[in-house]
């Protein structure tokens, strides 16, 4: 279990959350910051090195889990890590 996951209780880990709804909340409960709703929708359709957040589709909304925002969270920072991760031209 992350040490990030630990800060919720064990019933709200893997529910099911509006991702534009209710996710800045849950992204603001495990990092003390929140973020705007564009993020996380950005974070869910287009990914950040190559990793996007998991969602299910409820209808028309998209929904998550705080779990799933901790493993994209840890997906992204192996790819930061990995040489693949590079992006061709990036000197920064």
């Amino acid at each position: 279990m992350s040490v990030l996951l630990s800060v919720l209780p064990e019933s709200e880990r893997d529910q099911l959350i509006p991702l534009l709804a209710d996710g800045p909340a849950v992204y603001e409960k495990l990092t003390r910051k929140r973020p705007h709703r564009s993020l996380v929708w950005r974070h869910a359709t287009r990914g950040v090195r190559g990793v996007r957040l998991k969602t299910v589709s409820v209808g028309r909304t998209l929904m998550t889990t705080a779990r799933w925002i901790v493993e994209h969270w840890e997906a992204v920072d192996a790819a930061r890590h990995s040489p693949k991760g590079k992006r061709k031209g990036a000197s920064r």
